[in-house]
């Protein structure tokens, strides 16, 4: 993990060299929150023999007092439509270096000798391994502070909805502001919804940032929707204000199109439901 600090640290500098916010000195910071995310494929003619050795896997070793949980979800729509999600978080970067336990970002990867040892793996290996295609592009993302909001009270939902924008460079804080905005909109609005805002720290571009709104029921969420994010905005923050976020969401954002995708949590193969 120590590696992968240092080759983030290679990529994250030319940004800052052009235009980003310089970064804050090492005493003034606090440590961040991530996600791990692996994105796994599965022939469809074996999608019965992989959940039923997920949910082995995560029944045996996932679930109780002390141990590591994991999350699991179908991805509905978007472009990786079909594919699983297999994550846990938030924790700190620094637990990623526990190496007692499976929060290891390679933990569907070929294992070395030493790793071999771990039951957990082995499991993997021969009862997961054999029956996916791809196991596992990962990405971590760093929760922005502030930006989580909860109206259910459940530590997951039913459903969730993924969306992904781009910001251009030097727009760093004037992105998290917005984000600060949008989870106080969210946090007064009324809707049983929940979320957070990250961004996508490795395996991709740095300069995307995902929102999560989790739901329980598609009715809430289709409340929300109907609505929408400029009159529930203009509720919460008062009559015009939603022109200026506007204006300040475009002035900070790459003209590319967004990225949404729907999940649906699989309470079987996760160490907890909803």
């Amino acid at each position: 993990m120590k590696k992968l600090l240092h080759l983030l640290i290679a990529v994250v500098w030319p940004l800052s060299a052009e235009g980003e916010e310089p970064a804050p000195s090492l005493n003034e910071t606090t440590e961040r929150m991530v996600y791990v995310v692996r994105y796994i494929e599965v022939a469809k003619e074996n999608v019965v023999a992989y959940e039923a050795a997920l949910a082995e896997k995560t029944q045996k070793f996932n679930v109780g007092d002390g141990v590591d949980e994991w999350f699991t979800h179908k991805i509905l729509t978007g472009p990786r439509t079909g594919q699983y999600a297999r994550w846990f978080g938030p924790v700190t970067w620094s637990d990623l270096d526990r190496t007692e336990t499976t929060h290891r970002v390679g933990v569907g990867t070929p294992p070395n000798a030493s790793r071999m040892k771990d039951p957990e793996v082995v499991f993997w290996q021969n009862n997961l391994t054999p029956l996916e295609i791809s196991n596992g592009e990962t990405e971590i993302l760093e929760a922005i502070p502030g930006s989580n909001f909860d109206n259910i009270g459940t530590d997951a939902t039913r459903f969730g909805v993924a969306q992904r924008w781009k910001i251009k460079p030097g727009m760093l804080s004037g992105k998290e502001a917005l984000i600060l905005q949008f989870a106080e909109v969210m946090k007064l609005s009324g809707f049983a919804l929940k979320g957070e805002v990250s961004r996508l720290a490795s395996g991709g571009d740095y300069m995307v940032f995902e929102s999560w709104i989790g739901f329980n029921e598609w009715a809430e969420y289709g409340k929300f929707r109907t609505l929408g994010y400029a009159p529930t905005f203009e509720r919460v923050m008062g009559q015009g204000t939603f022109k200026k976020h506007n204006e300040e969401f475009i002035r900070v954002h790459d003209s590319a199109d967004t990225e949404t995708s729907v999940w649906e949590l699989l309470p079987d193969q996760s160490s907890h439901g909803y």
